[in-house]
């Protein structure tokens, strides 16, 4: 399964997510969007523009306290 964390760089709220992934030794990639431009794809599968997400294969995740758990 691939993991795709996608945030923008300054999100507090990612950080919670990319600790614990770490910590894990859980392998993912991370994708940094502009929140005041963001692409297309991104409102594809965030329509709120909700950042942080983890999205695995075709599955997406939202809130950095699910992603953590």
């Amino acid at each position: 399964m691939k993991l795709e964390l996608i945030s923008f760089k300054l999100c507090p709220f990612v950080q919670r997510a990319i600790i614990i992934l770490k910590k894990q030794k859980i392998d993912y990639d991370i994708t940094f969007i502009n929140p005041m431009d963001p692409p297309d794809w991104f409102k594809e599968i965030s329509p709120t523009g909700q950042v942080p997400l983890l999205k695995a294969d075709d599955e997406v995740i939202f809130e950095s306290s699910v992603i953590s758990e």
